[in-house]
């Protein structure tokens, strides 16, 4: 019996399988020469076999725990988004957003993915003659507060979401025991105990068990009667809680502009202060950046494009982000919980985009010193109508909503 020949250059050491050299091909006297070595012979061999195997399958398919394997079936889950964001990409949190279920847009949800694109699943669900939309995390993400309205735009109910069970009920409003909080525009303070909301007559904030309801901006006629001047939506809260921001419609020529007001127990509605011109025409969900330094919004002076821009919230250092071309229009934008000192990601909504008519989607950007160099991705490229995201803190891996 014959020793088994030594192995060859780049083989390795005995008893570990030779290296594939799949460029050239093996002498004819030293294939399946493994077969005949004392270690790799036998129930070992068929052992070692078997790990490489395994590893070489690992290898490729990217090893287990991955955005595939965590998807737990979801029904509504976007099986075509395989999309995936390198390198300093934020990937925290959860982005949720409101989508249309038709495409005559009579009936909408609330949605969520991963910031990737993946895992979209709806997690609303409205009944007959009714649409959920403006969807807003609470701060440790087990809650989204939204606004259910009516289809023939008669009532809006501000709801709230528990993430953890998918019950969904309406805020109830504590000094009218048969009534619940009505309005639109939600937005939860710092603490997760208030709600920020728009009304016919202003911005309102209410705390959760409906309690502690008031105004906080007045758009209210003049004593002697007359037109309303005013209209004010989108209401955010500032990290620390002392400010919000909102946008507010100037009725007589529709022109807006973002304000924001100081709601500690000193402020009242005439310290309202606009950072932003009238003739921008600057508003659509106005948000406090993570740190507070900065405040994003859309804008669409009458001589120019629909762009995202930023501002300090005193009103200095206003910045335009994106520049877009004339068809194009953004309808609400969001920061990553990661974003700081005029870096990080965001999520925008756009049209046209890839849907049935040029319909809405939400893009994702990378923000860096103050400029968005690109578009990263269209993040659900749908047939319906997409918009309004909120990126909230929400871990994906903990995500316990009922499909």
């Amino acid at each position: 019996m014959h020793p088994p020949p030594p192995p060859q250059p780049g083989a390795g050491a005995p008893g570990e399988p030779a290296q594939e050299q799949p460029a050239q091909e093996e002498p004819a006297a030293q294939r399946g020469w493994w077969r005949r070595h004392p270690l790799l012979s036998g129930g070992l061999g068929i052992i070692v076999v078997l790990f490489v195997f395994i590893s070489v399958v690992g290898s490729l398919g990217g090893g287990g725990g991955g955005e595939e394997s965590a998807k737990g079936g979801a029904d509504q889950e976007n099986k075509n988004s395989t999309r995936s964001f390198a390198g300093s990409a934020s990937t925290h949190g959860l982005i949720a957003f409101r989508r249309y279920l038709d495409l005559d847009l009579t009936q909408s949800a609330i949605f969520t993915m991963y910031p990737n694109g993946t895992h979209i699943r709806q997690i609303t669900h409205p009944p007959e003659g009714w649409s959920d939309g403006s969807p807003a995390w609470s701060p440790d993400g087990t809650k989204v507060a939204f606004h259910r309205q009516a289809t023939d735009e008669s009532t809006s109910r501000i709801m709230v979401l528990n993430t953890k069970t998918g019950d969904a009920r309406q805020v109830q409003d504590y000094y009218r025991v048969v009534r619940g909080v009505e309005g639109s525009d939600p937005a939860f303070s710092p603490d997760g105990k208030m709600l920020a909301f728009k009304r016919s007559d202003g911005i309102w904030v209410v705390a959760l068990d409906g309690s502690y309801s008031h105004h906080v901006t007045y758009v209210e006629k003049p004593w002697w009667g007359g037109a309303l001047e005013f209209e004010d939506s989108g209401p955010a809260f500032s990290p620390g809680g002392s400010m919000l921001v909102f946008e507010r419609t100037r009725l007589e020529d529709d022109h807006t502009a973002v304000f924001v007001q100081p709601i500690d127990e000193s402020a009242s509605p005439e310290d309202a202060r606009q950072i932003t011109p009238w003739e921008m025409n600057c508003g659509d969900g106005p948000e406090f950046s993570p740190k507070g330094d900065w405040v994003l919004f859309g804008c669409e002076p009458e001589s120019g494009s629909s762009n995202l821009y930023w501002v300090h919230p005193n009103g200095t250092g206003l910045e335009q982000l994106t520049h877009t071309d004339a068809d194009k229009h953004y309808v609400g934008s969001s920061f990553s919980p990661e974003s700081k000192e005029g870096w990080g990601d965001i999520v925008a909504a756009r049209y046209p985009a890839y849907g049935d008519e040029g319909n809405s989607d939400v893009l994702r950007m990378h923000i860096e010193g103050g400029v968005v160099p690109s578009v990263t991705g269209n993040l659900t490229k749908s047939e319906t109508d997409d918009d309004a995201p909120d990126w909230g803190t929400h871990p994906p891996v903990a995500l316990e909503l009922r499909d």
